[in-house]
């Protein structure tokens, strides 16, 4: 199984666990359940799935800083925080506040880069960082729980951040996986995903 389909599962399952919780935390989803959640949308029809972003342009249910969340201590089950911990000015911050907001045994799944392209949105937030596993081990060192699945191989990351516009890369996709799967080069990966328990 090539990388990208092991994310992909691994996110599936995880993100099923937090369709087990009674209460969501969408951080930085904007509106419910876009683009790539929408599908996602069915597996929490019992939830009380909120999102929150700091700014209202995203229109979320909460208008909220990760560094300083809106929540009591231990008050959420889950939180999705996909993409976001690279926009935000204190990254080991907001993990100790997700931390903070979380009850105990309660679940966070995100998606943090590590080798990938610059991708601000200049009139709404910046992009700062970057995340190698022991950045992540050192960031979730206070969860009872950590793990992590590379998002894509070597070849693919590479090719990502290669000059070529997007329909060569699209083209020579095949031919990246292929190589991923030949040799596994483990440590130079486009991000991870991550969950986690307290």
């Amino acid at each position: 199984m090539n990388k990208v389909k092991k994310n992909k599962k691994f996110f599936e399952e995880k993100l099923k666990e937090l369709s087990k919780c009674s209460r969501v935390l969408d951080v930085g989803g904007g509106a419910p359940f876009q683009k790539q959640m929408a599908k996602y949308e069915p597996w929490f029809s019992g939830v009380q799935y909120q999102t929150m972003d700091y700014s209202p342009a995203f229109k979320p249910d909460i208008v909220g800083d990760i560094h300083n969340m809106p929540f009591a201590n231990e008050e959420l089950e889950g939180i999705l925080c996909k993409a976001v911990l690279e926009h935000v000015l204190d990254p080991i911050r907001a993990v100790d506040e997700i931390h903070r907001v979380l009850k105990k045994d309660g679940k966070v799944l995100l998606w943090v880069p590590f080798l990938y392209p610059y991708h601000s949105h200049s009139s709404e937030y910046g992009d700062y960082w970057r995340f190698s596993k022991d950045a992540i081990k050192h960031m979730f060192r206070n969860f009872s729980k950590l793990e992590m699945v590379e998002s894509k191989g070597y070849f693919k990351t590479m090719m990502e951040l290669s000059p070529l516009p997007h329909f060569g890369q699209r083209a020579l996709s095949p031919f990246a996986d292929l190589m991923d799967s030949i040799v596994p080069i483990s440590n130079q990966v486009s991000g991870y995903t991550i969950y986690a328990e307290k």
